[in-house]
C-alpha cells in the first residue's frame, strides 16, 4: 500500500463482502447446502433488519440462527439479535444454543419436508 493510500468505501464494502463469502462457502458444505436446500449470501447493514428484509425479500421459509444466551445486564446493554429478528421476521425463527443442536434439529425438519428454503444467519 502507498503512502497517504486510502481505499475507497466501495472497495472496502467488496472486500468485506468478498471475505464474508469466502468463510461461508467453508462454513456451509456442499453436502450441507444439499441436505439442508440451503445457500449462503453475505449482506451488509444492521443485523437484525438485514436479517428479516432478506428473508422477505427471499422467500425465506424458515430462519436459523444461534444465540449468545445473555441474561441480565450483558443482555439489557447488549439486546439481541435474535430477540428482535423472531418479533419481526415474516417466517418462523428457529434459535439454537449449540452448533450440533441445529444440525440435529435442521436434519429433522429437513426431513421432514417441513421447509424448501432454510436460511441460516452467520455473522463473519
Amino acid at each position: 500500500m502507498a503512502d497517504g493510500y486510502a481505499p475507497s468505501t466501495e472497495e472496502i464494502r467488496t472486500g468485506l463482502l468478498d471475505h464474508a463469502m469466502n468463510r461461508l462457502q467453508h462454513l456451509l458444505t456442499v453436502v450441507d447446502r444439499s441436505r439442508y436446500h440451503a445457500c449462503t449470501d453475505a449482506v451488509l447493514g444492521l443485523p437484525a433488519q438485514t436479517i428479516v428484509d432478506y428473508a422477505g425479500a427471499t422467500g425465506t421459509g424458515l430462519i436459523v440462527m444461534g444465540t449468545h444466551g445473555r441474561t441480565g445486564l450483558a443482555h439489557l446493554l447488549m439486546g439481541s439479535v435474535a430477540e428482535q429478528v423472531v418479533r419481526t421476521a415474516p417466517c418462523p425463527v428457529l434459535t439454537v444454543h449449540q452448533t450440533a443442536v441445529a444440525d440435529e434439529v435442521l436434519s429433522d425438519l429437513t426431513h421432514l419436508g417441513a421447509f424448501r428454503h432454510v436460511r441460516v444467519p452467520v455473522a463473519v
